[in-house]
C-alpha cells in the first residue's frame, strides 16, 4: 500500500467517524470524537517532532541527556493536552467518552497502518 493510498483511507475513515459520532452521539459525541482526534494527533506530532530533534542531534554528537530531556519536555507538553481533552469529553457526559476513544483509536490505528505501509515500501 502506498502512502497516497493510506492517507486517503485514513481520511475517508476520519470523515465516516464523524458521521457515525454524529448519528451515534449528536453534538455531544461529535465533540467527543473531535476531541479525541485532537488530543492524540496532538501527541503524535509531538513525538514525531521530538524524535526528529533527537535523531539531527545524535547525528551532529550530541550527548545522550539531550534526548533524554527533549523525550521527558515532550511527554510534558502533550500530557495536559490530553488530559484536559479526555476531562472535556467526560463532563460532556452521553456519548462523548465513547466518541473520544473512537477517534483516539482512529489516530492509533492510522499510525500502525502508516507503519506498515512504510515497511511495505522499503527495499529489501
Amino acid at each position: 500500500m502506498s502512502f497516497r493510498t493510506l492517507y486517503i483511507l485514513s481520511g475517508l475513515a476520519a470523515a465516516a467517524g464523524f458521521g457515525i459520532s454524529y448519528f451515534h452521539g449528536g453534538f455531544r459525541g461529535l465533540g467527543g470524537y473531535s476531541l479525541g482526534l485532537f488530543a492524540t494527533g496532538f501527541g503524535i506530532a509531538v513525538w514525531w517532532f521530538v524524535t526528529g530533534i533527537v535523531c539531527h542531534g545524535v547525528e551532529r554528537g550530541a550527548k545522550p541527556m539531550f534526548g533524554t530531556i527533549m523525550i521527558v519536555l515532550a511527554f510534558m507538553c502533550k500530557l495536559p493536552v490530553f488530559l484536559v481533552a479526555a476531562n472535556l469529553a467526560i463532563k460532556m457526559g452521553g456519548e462523548a467518552r465513547g466518541c473520544f476513544i473512537g477517534g483516539l483509536g482512529l489516530v492509533y490505528s492510522c499510525l500502525v497502518g502508516r507503519g506498515l505501509a512504510r515497511d511495505a515500501n522499503q527495499p529489501e
